[in-house]
């Protein structure tokens, strides 16, 4: 089920405490789950996931989870959920739209909404130009790891968790915690660390308020009332969607691959914003988020230490190349080889319905009508 490694004892990401800088905690975690570990619900008659959650359907999540220092030490969640849309027009009719929307599950006791907070926090997030994911690797997208020190380096994360720490420390606590966010991500992306080689000028850098007055509310009971998924654990978690934003790609798969499959680092950054608080010191976690294709149905497909083409439904929902497009089709028992596919191939329509594929006459696409 987890070729070439042992699958983890929970589905909760490890967290590895990499040191300590006058007091301020800084961590990396790298592990993630997808749809099987919340058991995303399926389209009819198909392998694939659709959860539901408020107005939004996701086709795809990540899951990560880690405990953070601040008062009480909690244990929050970060999902990333995937959607792919398009075409929006009749004159382009290849354009997609990869949404990525991330949402934070937080224990019910944390309201990071609170007035009495003594604590302030941020998401900053990390894409390259117009939002493309900062990393993607069709090579090691099979397991359960994030891979972005692959190409960011290895200390990377610790040392953009470190070059946060003085300005969180000493942050204007009478500034509104968006400034504050604004503030935090602006130092990073004037002056990257050396040890960040695969950051440049064209990267973003954004942050997200995750406390005071600007920070999202979490998803009501009215708005959970039409959701058929609670993307997160544990599910006693009150989850809030933080933040989205749509990577503009095509259905080619060389395109749409990196665009649903890729890595985004991810910091969330606590500091004290009061002499009184228990929390005095700045608390630093980074992760980089992708989707895990992973459902119910495809998990129920795979052989313990089987290649995962045993588990034909596991990637293909997303169209990964020439690898997916054969697992789409052995999926629904046609009798097709990958070798008839080019890595050029792309998908027209929805990846999400019911299929039919067929080889058009020009012989450079696959039609899914």
């Amino acid at each position: 089920m987890w070729p070439g490694s042992k699958k983890p004892e929970s589905p909760f990401a490890s967290t590895r405490i990499l040191f300590l800088l006058l007091g301020v905690t800084v961590a990396t975690t790298t592990s993630l789950s997808g749809c099987q570990s919340v058991h995303c619900p399926l389209k009819p008659n198909t392998g694939f996931s659709a959860c539901k959650i408020s107005n939004q359907t996701l086709d795809t999540i990540g899951l990560i989870s880690y405990p953070i220092s601040i008062p009480s030490n909690p244990t929050i969640a970060w999902t990333l959920g995937s959607h792919l849309v398009g075409p929006k027009s009749l004159s382009n009719p290849s354009e997609r739209q990869s949404e990525r929307i991330f949402y934070l599950g937080t224990p019910p006791a944390l309201e990071l909404q609170s007035d009495a907070l003594q604590f302030g926090g941020c998401a900053i997030y990390i894409t390259g130009s117009n939002n493309a994911n900062i990393f993607y690797d069709p090579a090691l997208v099979s397991d359960d790891q994030s891979h972005c020190e692959s190409l960011l380096g290895a200390e990377c994360g610790p040392s953009l968790s470190t070059l946060l720490s003085t300005p969180a420390k000493n942050a204007d606590t009478t500034s509104s915690t968006t400034k504050t966010c604004l503030s935090l991500a602006a130092s990073i992306k004037t002056s990257f660390p050396p040890q960040c080689a695969g950051l440049n000028t064209t990267t973003e850098v954004v942050g997200v308020p995750l406390t005071g007055t600007t920070a999202q509310l979490p998803i009501s009971s009215s708005e959970n009332s039409t959701s058929n998924c609670y993307p997160t654990l544990p599910k006693s978690n009150v989850l809030t969607r933080v933040f989205s934003y749509n990577i503009t790609t095509t259905n080619r798969s060389k395109d749409l691959s990196p665009a649903t499959l890729g890595e985004t680092p991810l910091l969330t950054v606590f500091y004290p914003t009061s002499n009184n608080s228990a929390m005095t010191e700045p608390s630093v976690q980074f992760s980089c988020l992708r989707t895990i294709d992973l459902t119910d149905a495809s998990v129920a497909t795979m052989k313990n230490g089987s290649s995962e083409k045993s588990g034909a439904e596991r990637r293909a929902s997303m169209g990964n190349g020439l690898e997916s497009m054969a697992d789409i089709i052995n999926c629904h028992s046609y009798k097709a080889k990958s070798s008839l596919f080019s890595p050029e191939d792309r998908i027209e329509g929805s990846l999400f319905e019911p299929y039919r594929i067929s080889r058009t006459m020009s012989s450079d696409y696959i039609s899914v009508v």
